[in-house]
């Protein structure tokens, strides 16, 4: 299909006539004042949606995954909190069997699945939440998150409440779930 110059759209010996916004485009729109406007005026919407969805997806995947300040502060705390991988999660899962392991990310993560056994408080909450679910500040904590980066910023804040034995599992549900752990949903 093509625009021929007189303004059709020709097909193998078909011939329509275009539409408002190939009138506008080849200058051939309405005269009529009131029809005009109107289609004036929607062209103009559709020009204003086209535009803000570029802007939206533009600026979507224009976005770094995380910005240096955050993840200068997750190596802060990174230094701060003992990290344990999952070797030494399942030993510590051994030697303590009242461990109590928190799974910190968003409902919504938890939703499509966690570790079997966690107690979900996500990372906003728990601060507000654990002191109900967790009296006992001695008893082994482990926190994880999607990578270990949200879980170590947790595991921090818990040791500022009081808590002494707080750990972060080191590359998070990814890890877990890589070693075959068993998942719930």
């Amino acid at each position: 299909m093509k625009l021929s110059r007189a303004g059709r759209y020709e097909n193998s010996g078909l011939v329509k006539q275009p539409g408002f916004v190939g009138q506008v485009l080849l200058g051939q729109a309405a005269s009529r004042p009131g029809e005009e406007r109107k289609e004036h005026s929607t062209v103009k919407a559709i020009l204003f949606a086209a535009a803000l969805a570029g802007i939206c997806l533009g600026s979507a995947q224009s976005q770094p995954v995380a910005d240096p300040a955050y993840r200068a502060i997750v190596q802060e705390a990174k230094a701060h909190v003992q990290e344990v991988d999952v070797q030494k999660f399942q030993a510590l899962r051994k030697a303590h069997p009242d461990l109590i392991f928190i799974d910190v990310r968003e409902s919504e993560e938890w939703a499509s699945g966690h570790a079997a056994g966690a107690l979900h408080i996500s990372k906003g909450m728990l601060e507000h939440d654990v002191e109900a679910k967790v009296a006992n500040k001695q008893a082994t904590v482990v926190l994880y998150c999607h990578s270990g980066a949200r879980s170590a910023l947790a595991a921090e804040n818990l040791m500022r409440m009081g808590y002494s034995n707080v750990y972060s599992l080191a590359g998070g549900f990814r890890a877990y779930q890589a070693a075959g752990l068993p998942v719930e949903k």
